[in-house]
Parts: C-alpha cells; structure tokens; sequence
C-alpha cells in the first residue's frame, strides 16, 4: 500500500510511460513537467529532512539554554542571612562556560513530607541581576515571599526553579 502511494506521488500527475518514436511535442511537454514535478518532490523531501534533523538537534542534541546550567538553592539560615526582613539566604551556582548577567527563579516552599507549593500563587519571579561568573556562585539575602510572612518555616523546605538566564556580556570600549 505505501509503496504504491509512494510511486503515486513520485509520479505525479504527468507521469507518462517512456517516449517513443514519433514523439509529439505535448509528449516532450509532459515529460519536461514529469521532470520539473519530481524534483520539486525531491526538494520537499531534502527540506524536510534538514528539517527534521533540525528539530531533533534543538530539542535532544544541541547546546542547552543557559537556566539549565544555573543550580539555585534556598534555605532560611540565621548565621548567613542575620537580618529579619531578608532571612531567606539563596545560592545560584553556574555551571556553564558563560557569564551569567540574570537569573529570574521561583521560590518554592514545602512543608516536610508534604506536596503542596505554599508560594504557588505568588507570582512575583524574582530576578538577580548580579554576575555570576564561570563555575562560580552567589549568596544573597531575600525577603520572603508574601505567602510565607506568616507561616511557620520550622519545617518548610525551599527549593529555587531556575526559569531563565541570560550571559553577560561585557560593553566593548
């Protein structure tokens, strides 16, 4: 069944059998378009295997986007972050061969033990725009979301989703 529409698309629709003596010229005419038609054929075919080649070397090959090279963690710690309003210390480490000029993340927040995102409906992505360094990492102090002001943090677990980041790149003088 495949190789009959196969050999009907090939074909086209001026397919005709092989010339023979005397040849019209509505003979040579349809055999000229026969030609032209197969190698439009051969074009889609060659295009979309570019493609599809293309597509497998975005989505599985090629070179990752920048986020996912950046590591956040979060973790309330009094002897890093003494001060009240900013108790919730967070670390991003990149690991690429980049500068990274930004990282804007989502802060989640768990309770031990238990599924439920106590930030989900916050929806204020926080961003750093300090560079971070080729295999380096930064520290710093952050308030807590609004959802959490309230909340007993004795057993809450952070982690940081990295949504994107951007390579710094320095101004040309």
């Amino acid at each position: 069944m495949w190789k009959t529409i196969l050999v009907g698309i090939w074909n086209g629709p001026f397919h005709m059998p092989p010339l023979a003596r005397p040849v019209s010229v509505g003979d040579v005419l349809l055999k000229i378009l026969e030609t032209i038609w197969r190698g439009l054929i051969g074009l889609v075919a060659i295009a979309a295997l570019i493609a599809g080649a293309i597509y497998l070397w975005v989505e599985y090959v090629g070179p990752r986007p920048l986020g996912e090279k950046i590591i956040g963690h979060a973790v309330i710690d009094k002897k890093v972050c003494s001060d009240e309003k900013y108790p919730l210390a967070i670390a991003l480490t990149n690991s690429s061969s980049k500068s990274i000029g930004s990282v804007r993340f989502d802060i989640e927040a768990r309770r031990r033990g238990n599924s439920a995102n106590l930030n989900e409906y916050d929806s204020r992505y926080p961003e750093t725009t300090w560079i971070i360094n080729p295999k380096s990492w930064i520290r710093q102090c952050w308030a807590l979301p609004p959802a959490l002001e309230n909340e007993d943090l004795s057993d809450v677990i952070f982690t940081v989703k990295v949504l994107w980041a951007t390579e710094f790149k320095k101004a040309a003088l």
